[in-house]
């Protein structure tokens, strides 16, 4: 016999968790699924947008993070990069004009 354990997360219980732990700091988070689509996110309206350039196109009804093709390759590559293994964990990222650093990392 072959089986697999797993459980389901509700989408509203991760976005409460990410804003209950904003409150309490000066952090802004992004919450990314395997794809690199947005689970949670700081950014008004971003939830469920692409965030990977690599899977851009990919998944039909995922609109992409940017809608400019080469801003959006050039600006996340890091984010494919994530995906692929980087070995660096931060980042500098503008975003309507704020400057953000960040760092990333995985849960298993």
């Amino acid at each position: 016999m072959a089986g697999a354990l797993g459980y389901d997360i509700d989408l509203s219980t991760i976005g409460n968790m990410r804003a209950s732990i904003e409150k309490d700091s000066t952090s802004h988070l992004v919450v990314l699924d395997s794809q690199g689509f947005i689970v949670s996110s700081f950014m008004k309206d971003m939830d469920g947008k692409n965030m990977n350039p690599e899977t851009s196109g990919k998944e039909e009804g995922v609109e992409d993070f940017i809608s400019d093709t080469a801003r959006f390759n050039s600006e996340f590559k890091w984010v494919a990069d994530i995906y692929n293994g980087a070995a660096e964990t931060s980042q500098s990222l503008k975003l309507d004009n704020e400057e953000y650093t960040g760092e990333w990392g995985f849960l298993k």
